[in-house]
């Protein structure tokens, strides 16, 4: 009989033609039975491999099928058949949490990491399903010392004023319920409306041993049934306070608690009347709100684009951003991508941002007003703001002073340093109105002047829009209100193209579009160059005789050929334009003729006859000007140049195909600004829709994408591949992060080429830099950093969440030490890439450096940015006029370096995605 061994390798032998077969779900039971049978085939790691590759395809497979649940089953199968197999428990959180069992996704994703923890991208993938799950922001709200401890005050004040029954709305971790019983409270009931948020805080609450004091209901407060004035709160405690303060909705939420849940106040009690029944009240009892105009580089080139330049073709259309959408109407954001404002901590953005005017006062808010909003917060009002200092309106931003009693207030501005961004309204080119009296009408402002803006309150959000510039003086008496064309300039798409901030951006990134320029017309006039040698050899052949004109007409012919083109007959063939130039000579600048002041031939297809080529030199040169002998010379020099141009153009193919795996598709904009040989670009299709930026531009101003086509890697022929001659890659993502999937679409484009060697691809480098530092700002962005910020209060179970790379790190503005000097990390060789010259060898990668501490501090993140490099020409993504950031990867606990000390440092590279660890050296 036929030992358990034996039938175990038949079942895999089994298994492994039905997977060539792609019969994932008979080769999925076989390779079950052959790990049942046998369990010693689990230390074979192709195994491993092979059985995770069936079991997602099976998967994928069952899911196309509807049968989800069925492909939940299987991996439950798989990790009951190989439970030590951290690939297979990898598997498992990744289809979990894409198919919406994120706690359960997560669970399985955070235990792979446990099982394997050097490998970056699964460190990746729990890091963005943590993300999603628990938002950033919850870790710089309870790193954030002043907010609590002001809070807590605040919550003291009240408990001893009689307030022991509490209410807290949007308890999140439980944090202030805790407050609240520390400060002597006996019963809080905390309301969350968030899963996660709502289990966690019950872990929290019990290790922090307050459970007998809190309760915690999952559920929206607004869906609380009205009490009775005996179960009712005398108060409330909230920080549901966004960067626009209303964003989160406190006031319909405060409206509704005072109408539902606050027990009513009599009318004759005064404060402190009766310490059974204090005054029911909210903490904060109000808010008060500021604006004001700023210049700021940074902002601007994020939400409009500016360089006409990259984009010459765009008449009168305004790229202005679509996550932003700057109107007095915010019924007007038409889906979830669209905001009244964005939020920037500018105490923390590249560059320099300068305030235009002083901060005024706009709205003040009573949250102990059960009405809140009143008659003159809903009336349009249009403040005006004397400029204190000329320059460029960027933006409007608000920020708000929150008074948590009569005594206690904390403050959003940027000078503050609380955990709170600022609110930011782009100003779009429409928003420029010249205003009355006004002569000047560019869009800067100058000190005689004022800004009019339009204000407008609304319960979830505030709208501030500049609406007109006028000189002093000006009352506000004069100002007009905006009329309804105005109001409604935003619905007229006509003229306006939406796109996202990170696009424009990108646009607006002069030193990378000028960067690539170079790139692209290096690479692809190689050929040219050396056949030029060629020409200058034919025309030194030339005697004077021949040419009879001045010695620059030489140079004409041999050195001033600037480029071959490709453009469309009318009978749908195509020809080849060359347009000869120099530069002026010695002569002309005295007035004499040069007969080669413009040169221009079209040669016809190679199917046309000769006799049809148009004459070198345009009609005047020959006509009027000099002897019949000059004319006879100048056809000479016609036929050699005629002779030439064929020559050179006999080595060039019949195309040059780019292939453009960018996502805003670069090539376009690049190529139409070369004068480049004959060529076609590919654009890779990368929106859901099914449009690309590409798309949006030229039919927004009705153009056609010439030479230019849309392709995916799942439809395109292997065929068209084989045409490319150059790759065109954005490897960076504006947040400082390598590009998912970006080098492995490199690789598979030269892997489907068949004439690798001759396919370039920009960039041909990227090294990876880094510097070892000391930042609490970076530290309390990714994890709790002790209860000291809590006041003593245990929340560290909030780590479960924590990240350990921060994307969009300005390093320049942020506040660091920096305990060693830059090093370089690694080397990306996309050049060996695209030849699939040891692939696996870029892929993956791990390093092992010695570096010397030269400064004594707590260590805690390390930040890290890339070159890119193209012949000579390098690029750094930490130069503040591109549009990247930095990113950081944050240590799990800091670790005390000495100056001079060596430190050991490993770095991982796979798939995409860098994992440090680090530790002093024993040596």
């Amino acid at each position: 009989m036929e030992n358990p061994e034996e039938k175990a390798k038949e079942a895999v032998k089994t298994a492994c033609g039905l997977v060539a077969g792609e019969n994932y779900g008979r080769a999925f039971a076989h390779f079950l039975l052959a790990l049942t049978l046998d369990p010693s085939l689990k230390d074979e790691e192709s195994l491993e491999d092979m059985f995770v590759d069936c079991l997602k395809s099976w998967a994928a497979q069952l899911v196309s099928m509807e049968r989800g649940q069925d492909a939940v089953w299987c991996y439950e199968q798989a990790c009951d058949v190989w439970t030590q197999s951290a690939k297979v428990v990898h598997a498992t959180g990744q289809f979990l949490f894409n198919f919406g069992y994120h706690m359960e996704g997560t669970s399985f994703l955070r235990r792979a990491v446990g099982m394997e923890s050097h490998f970056p991208d699964w460190r990746w993938d729990l890091q963005n399903a943590s993300s999603s799950l628990v938002e950033r922001w919850h870790f710089r709200m309870l790193n954030d010392r002043r907010r609590n401890q002001c809070y807590f005050e605040a919550l003291k004040k009240a408990v001893k004023c009689g307030h022991q029954k509490i209410l807290d709305i949007g308890s999140g971790t439980g944090l202030l319920s805790m407050l609240a019983v520390k400060a002597g409270a006996e019963r809080v009931t905390a309301v969350e409306m968030d899963d996660v948020m709502c289990n966690l805080s019950r872990d929290i609450i019990d290790q922090n041993k307050m459970n007998k004091h809190i309760d915690v209901m999952k559920m929206k407060s607004t869906e609380m049934q009205s009490l009775s004035d005996m179960d009712r709160y005398t108060l409330v405690v909230t920080e549901t306070a966004d960067a626009g303060l209303l964003g989160e909705g406190i006031i319909p939420t405060l409206q509704h608690a005072w109408k539902h849940l606050l027990k009513r106040n009599d009318s004759g009690m005064e404060k402190g009347d009766s310490a059974e029944s204090p005054i029911s009240k909210v903490i904060p009892s109000g808010a008060t709100v500021y604006i004001q105009l700023i210049q700021s580089d940074f902002i601007r080139r994020q939400h409009r684009v500016y360089r006409k330049e990259v984009l010459p073709f765009l008449d009168k259309t305004e790229i202005v951003s679509k996550s932003v959408c700057m109107n007095l109407d915010p019924s007007f954001a038409t889906n979830e991508e669209t905001e009244p404002y964005s939020s920037e901590n500018l105490a923390c953005i590249p560059g320099v941002w300068q305030p235009l005017t002083a901060p005024h006062q706009v709205y003040r808010f009573d949250f102990n007003n059960p009405e809140i909003l009143s008659s003159s917060h809903l009336s349009e009002t249009i403040m005006e703001l004397p400029v204190t200092s000329p320059g460029r309106p960027d933006a409007i931003i608000s920020w708000f002073n929150l008074h948590l009693d009569d005594d206690i207030t904390i403050s959003s501005a940027a000078e503050a340093g609380t955990c709170w961004e600022q609110a930011v309204y782009p100003i779009h080119p429409s928003h420029m109105d010249p205003g009355e009296n006004r002569n000047n009408t560019n869009d800067s402002v100058k000190l005689d002047e004022s800004v009019k803006i339009s204000c407008r309150c609304f319960p979830t959000c505030m709208s501030f829009q500049l609406k007109g510039v006028t000189r002093k003086p000006q009352t506000i008496s004069d100002a007009v209100g905006p009329t309804e064309d105005t109001r409604n300039l935003f619905k007229d798409n006509s003229h306006i193209l939406r796109l996202s901030s990170k696009d424009i951006a990108t646009l607006n990134d002069k030193k990378y579009c000028s960067w690539l320029e170079n790139s692209v017309r290096e690479s692809l006039t190689t050929k040219l160059k050396g056949r030029r040698g060629e020409c200058q050899e034919i025309a030194a052949d030339w005697n004077d005789d021949e040419l009879n004109v001045n010695q620059n007409s030489v140079n004409v012919v041999s050195e001033t050929i600037s480029c071959v083109s490709c453009e469309s007959q009318s009978d749908g063939s195509e020809s080849k334009e060359v347009i000869v130039r120099h530069q002026e000579s010695e002569h002309e600048t005295k007035g004499e003729r040069n007969p080669s002041k413009k040169v221009s031939s079209k040669f016809c297809s190679a199917n046309e006859d000769s006799d049809n080529i148009q004459g070198l030199f345009e009609e005047d040169q020959c006509q009027g000007h000099g002897s019949g002998q000059e004319k006879c010379e100048s056809r000479n020099l016609e036929e050699n140049a005629c002779h030439m141009m064929e020559t050179l153009n006999k080595d060039w193919e019949s195309r040059v195909t780019i292939l453009d795996l960018t996502e805003i598709n670069l090539s376009y904009f690049t190529c139409s600004s070369l004068d480049l040989p004959k060529m076609e670009a590919i654009g890779l299709k990368t929106q859901v829709d099914g449009e690309t930026l590409l798309d949006k531009i030229v039919n927004c101003n009705k153009r056609t994408k010439e030479r230019f086509r849309n392709f995916s890697f799942e439809s395109v022929e292997d065929e068209s591949l084989n045409q490319v001659k150059l790759i065109i890659s954005d490897l960076v993502e504006s947040g400082g992060v390598l590009r998912k999937n970006a080098l492995e679409d490199v690789y598979y484009a030269g892997l489907k080429n068949s004439s690798q060697s001759e396919v370039k691809v920009i960039p041909e480098v990227l090294t990876v830099y880094a510097i070892c530092v000391e930042s609490a700002e970076l530290s309390n962005n990714a994890r709790i950093c002790g209860s000291d910020p809590t006041l003593g209060i245990a929340v560290d179970l909030m780590n479960t969440f924590k990240t350990s790379t921060q994307m969009y790190v300005c390093s320049s503005k942020m506040p660091r030490k920096d305990l060693t000097d830059k090093f370089q990390v690694l080397t990306l060789d996309l050049a060996r890439l695209v030849k699939n010259e040891n692939p696996m060898e870029i892929f993956t990668q791990s390093v092992e450096l010695i570096l010397e501490a030269k400064d004594t501090g707590r260590l805690s993140a390390i930040v890290y940015w890339f070159e890119m490099g193209c012949g000579k020409s390098i690029l750094s993504t930490i130069d503040e006029e591109t549009h990247w950031m930095q990113a950081a990867f944050i240590l799990d606990e800091d670790i005390l370096i000495q100056c001079g000390e060596k430190i050991q440092l490993k770095a991982y590279f796979r798939n995409n995605s860098v994992l440090f660890s680090m530790t002093p050296s024993c040596s």
